[in-house]
């Protein structure tokens, strides 16, 4: 998938991946409860996005949409996003 053809398909596809592995790494080896593995999936997903998003500003590439960003951050990535403003 060309993420320039469709950059909201390709930045959703990602986040599910992305959520999916991490997820499943925290349960595997910290047995903590679900809830606590959601927040810190999409808070360490939209940080990751918030820094390949500054990579991609500075290289004059194709962006991850805004409207994902936010996306993310209102299902539960605040922490991550906040984090993500400060350190990139």
């Amino acid at each position: 998938m060309d993420p320039k053809s469709n950059p909201y398909k390709f930045s959703l596809l990602l986040t599910l991946i992305l959520s999916i592995v991490i997820g499943i790494a925290l349960w595997y080896f910290n047995r903590i409860h679900p809830l606590w593995i959601y927040l810190l999936t999409l808070s360490l997903t939209i940080f990751l996005f918030y820094g390949y998003d500054k990579y991609q500003a500075i290289n004059q590439n194709t962006r991850i949409p805004e409207a994902i960003l936010h996306l993310i951050a209102l299902a539960g990535g605040t922490v991550g996003a906040f984090a993500g403003q400060l350190f990139f």
